[in-house]
C-alpha cells in the first residue's frame, strides 16, 4: 500500500530463495485533471506531494491514511474530498462514502465520527497503536459534534460540485434526524465524547462554531431541497446559540472570540476559532445576535 515499506518474512525449518518480487502499486482510478505551477518550486512541490496523498487515501473509500486507522473519518474525508475535486474531479466515490456515513447513524439521529458499520475500515481487528489497542467496536461508536456539523457541510460541498441533487433527496432524512440530534444535544457538554472526556478534544468554542456552520449550510440544502419546514426551528437554534458565543467567548477589549485557559491564566485566542466565526456566519457585532 503506497510503497511505504516491504517486508518479507519466511517461515520454516530449511532457508528460502527468494527468485522474483513483484508489486502493484493501488488507488482508486482517477486520472489528474487539474495542475498547479509556479516560480516557487517548494510550492510546486507541496501540490505534488499533496495531491498524490489525496490520490494514495483514495481506495475502497476516503481512507483518513494509508498506514494508519485506515477508517473513514468525517472530518478527513471532508479534506480530501475537496482536495479532489481540484486535482482529480471525481465524484463517484465521495457519493459512496456518504451514503456510508450515513448507513452508521445513531437511532438518536447522531451520526458516528468514523463510519466502521457503513463498512468504512481496512483492517479485520483492532487498531494496535491506539489505545489499549482500541477495537473498530468501540472506534465505530464515537460521537464528535464538529464531525457531525461536518457531515452536513460534506453533503453540501458535494452537491454544490458535483451538481447532484438525486443525493441530497436520498439523505434528507438522515440530515433531519441529525439536525434534531444536534439542537437537543446540551452544548455545554460539547467536549463530550459519548462518556469520555479528553482534554485533546477540539475546544468548546470551536465545536459549537463548527456545527453553528453546519446547521447553517443545513438551511441552503432544505432550500435546495424544497423543505421549509427545519427553516424556523434552525434560526431559532442559531439565534440563540449565537448569542450565548457572544456573551461566553466574545472578548470586547480585542475584539475576539476567546476561550478560558485550561490551566487557570489568561483567555486564549487562535486564528481557527474566529475563522470558524466568520464561517459560521456569526453577526458582526453582539447587538445583532
Amino acid at each position: 500500500r503506497a510503497f511505504r515499506y516491504l517486508r518479507i518474512a519466511a517461515r520454516g525449518p530449511s532457508d528460502v530463495e527468494v527468485l522474483d518480487t513483484a508489486m502493484t502499486l493501488r488507488h482508486y482510478p482517477v486520472q489528474a485533471r487539474g495542475h498547479f505551477r509556479c516560480s516557487d518550486d517548494r510550492l510546486n512541490r507541496i501540490w505534488d506531494i499533496s495531491a498524490r496523498t489525496t490520490r494514495l487515501c483514495m481506495q475502497q473509500f476516503y481512507e483518513d491514511g494509508i498506514k494508519r486507522d485506515g477508517l473513514l473519518w468525517i472530518g478527513d474525508y471532508r479534506v480530501e474530498y475537496l482536495c479532489n475535486v481540484i486535482a482529480f474531479g471525481d465524484h463517484a466515490l465521495a457519493r459512496k462514502c456518504l451514503h456510508m456515513m450515513a448507513a452508521s447513524q445513531r437511532e438518536d439521529g447522531a451520526i458516528p465520527s468514523c463510519s466502521s458499520h457503513g463498512g468504512g475500515h481496512q483492517h479485520p481487528e483492532g487498531i494496535a497503536y491506539m489505545p489499549a489497542g482500541i477495537p473498530h467496536a468501540c472506534v465505530a461508536d464515537w460521537i464528535l459534534l464538529n464531525y457531525d456539523g461536518d457531515f452536513i457541510s460534506c453533503v453540501k460541498e458535494y452537491v454544490w460540485h458535483s451538481g447532484d441533487r438525486k443525493i441530497l433527496a436520498d439523505l434528507w432524512p438522515c440530515l433531519k434526524r441529525l439536525a434534531g440530534f444536534l439542537m437537543n444535544f446540551d452544548m455545554d457538554r460539547a467536549r463530550v465524547m459519548d462518556d469520555y472526556i479528553t482534554d485533546g478534544l477540539p475546544s468548546l468554542a470551536a465545536t459549537i462554531l463548527n456545527v453553528l456552520w453546519g446547521l447553517g449550510d443545513l438551511l441552503t440544502l432544505a432550500a435546495w431541497q424544497g423543505d421549509a419546514s427545519l427553516e424556523g426551528p434552525v434560526n431559532r437554534w442559531r439565534r440563540d446559540m449565537e448569542a450565548k458565543v457572544w456573551a461566553k467567548f466574545h472578548d470586547p477589549t480585542s475584539d475576539l472570540f476567546v476561550e478560558p485557559s485550561a490551566d487557570g491564566g489568561d483567555p486564549k485566542t487562535s486564528w481557527i476559532l474566529n475563522s470558524y466565526a466568520v464561517l459560521a456566519g456569526l453577526p458582526k457585532t453582539s447587538a445583532d445576535a
